[in-house]
């Protein structure tokens, strides 16, 4: 079995997703089959066994529910919808978790079945952890991508109201312009919501109070949560120890462990040719060297804006030969000096405050 997947496998079990899709559809006159028109998925099969679809399939359905359904509230009701009947074993795992701690390492272990096309990483600073969520495919459409990012803050907010019976401070930084409907924003996710105009390749970023992941629960079960985790790991072929993810995401993985990771070694560990990786990012949209420069360029940022390094700290621990290659890149990645950013980033908190 591979140990990643690409645009058109199918092996995402969106199942429940589109079935919520469709039924808001049908709910304001818009039919399944139109719905679904040009993603070679029959509503038919919808209502019999569970299908796995591949990404371009679903993408293409959302692109359809975008254009035909346009209040742009449709993300967040699918959100709302997702915890924690569709999200069947892993739900209810996340159901029985002590508190949203034990919630976010159910998350890690278990993204494939959760939301394979988003993944998580974290960091933690000053009392504040921060959430960040990158694509694990690159996306062809920047709006299936403000989608999947709408689904997913949504399904988030409600999952921590229903354990904790009440939202704790979040702010969200959403790596795109406002939209047009920033209502459904404010209505769905709470005041503190920031946009960046700008600088591309960041991922959504949440961040909440350390002290508030452990806030416990009043009602949970440790058993039953492994109960319904060994469910999934029995559900693993017997040949695949581990969930396939995203190529791009473990592309990215890779180079976390070693920055300065080759193309060679990573198609390597992967077990085919350079050549053969290379054609794979290329239908992504994508090359090596700009998957390299999204990882770099989102470590600087979080390292100049929330860690307040200075250049020479940064371009160290980034391994740039010296400060002034870094500033380079820097300018090239994002527009803007390192120096620049700060004084919009100083700026905007100030205004924010």
């Amino acid at each position: 079995m591979k140990s990643y997947f690409e645009q058109n496998d199918k092996v995402l079990s969106s199942h429940h997703m589109l079935l919520s899709l469709v039924d808001i559809a049908k709910q304001r006159g818009v039919l399944p089959d139109v719905l679904l028109k040009g993603s070679k998925i029959f509503y038919s099969d919808l209502l019999r066994e569970p299908l796995k679809i591949s990404s371009e399939q679903l993408q293409k359905v959302v692109l359809n529910s975008i254009k035909l359904l346009p209040q742009g509230d449709v993300a967040f009701l699918l959100g709302r919808r997702l915890f924690p009947s569709h999200l069947g074993n892993t739900g209810n795992a996340l159901m029985n978790c002590r508190h949203l701690a034990d919630m976010v390492r159910v998350i890690q272990t278990q993204q494939t079945p959760l939301f394979p096309l988003l993944f998580m990483t974290i960091k933690r600073h000053k009392q504040q952890h921060f959430f960040a969520f990158n694509q694990s495919l690159t996306t062809l459409d920047t709006r299936y991508y403000h989608f999947l990012c709408e689904v997913l803050a949504s399904a988030l907010v409600c999952a921590i109201k229903w354990r904790l019976g009440y939202l704790p401070k979040l702010c969200f930084m959403f790596p795109y312009a406002e939209p047009d409907y920033i209502e459904q924003y404010q209505v769905n996710l709470g005041s503190d919501i920031s946009f960046l105009n700008s600088v591309t390749q960041q991922p959504l970023q949440i961040s909440i109070k350390s002290d508030d992941l452990y806030l416990r629960f009043c009602d949970h079960n440790q058993s039953l949560k492994r109960h319904y985790l060994n469910l999934n790991s029995s559900l693993l072929p017997c040949n695949q120890k581990a969930q396939a993810v995203g190529l791009i995401q473990y592309i990215l993985h890779f180079i976390d462990k070693n920055n300065s990771a080759t193309l060679e070694q990573v198609a390597s560990s992967l077990l085919i040719s350079t050549a053969t990786l290379k054609r794979k990012i290329s239908a992504h949209q994508s090359s090596y060297q700009q998957i390299i420069d999204q990882y770099k360029q989102q470590q600087a940022m979080f390292d100049i804006t929330t860690l307040g390094l200075n250049n020479d700290k940064v371009a160290n621990k980034l391994k740039f030969s010296d400060t002034t290659n870094f500033r380079r890149s820097f300018k090239r990645w994002t527009g803007m000096t390192p120096n620049e950013l700060r004084q919009c980033y100083i700026t905007n908190k100030g205004l924010a405050d």
